[in-house]
């Protein structure tokens, strides 16, 4: 049984066809909106790219390589359930963010930036 429609959305950057299609498939089977943002669109904030209005990105770095995935509006049991769903489907994303009012106005690089630094901070 499909499930209604969530309202939040996930954005997919810098993944391979066969593991987007793979995420893609899970999330529509749970009713989340999903988005690969393409490279042309890396200037653009994360919040404007989860589809919100009027948000300037911060200058900075715009090109990056690394996979990021940002999660928007997936609370709760469905936020837990995508990401079980993930982990059982052995789908790994070693750089995921909750968009939030600090990062919206980020571009996706500077989020990846924070992000991958936050990781090696918990490594010490």
């Amino acid at each position: 049984m499909m499930k209604t429609r969530s309202t939040g959305i996930v954005l997919c950057f810098n993944f391979t066809d066969e593991k987007y299609e793979k995420i893609e498939n899970i999330a529509r089977k749970q009713g989340v909106r999903i988005k690969r943002p393409e490279r042309g669109d890396f200037e653009k904030s994360v919040g404007e790219l989860a589809g919100f209005q009027n948000i300037t990105p911060i200058d900075g770095q715009i090109d990056f390589d690394d996979e990021l995935m940002v999660i928007q509006g997936l609370l709760g049991g469905d936020f837990d359930k995508f990401l079980k769903t993930l982990r059982a489907n052995e789908i790994i994303v070693p750089y995921k963010a909750m968009l939030t009012e600090t990062n919206k106005s980020w571009a996706p690089a500077e989020l990846a930036k924070q992000i991958k630094l936050e990781h090696e901070q918990m490594k010490r």
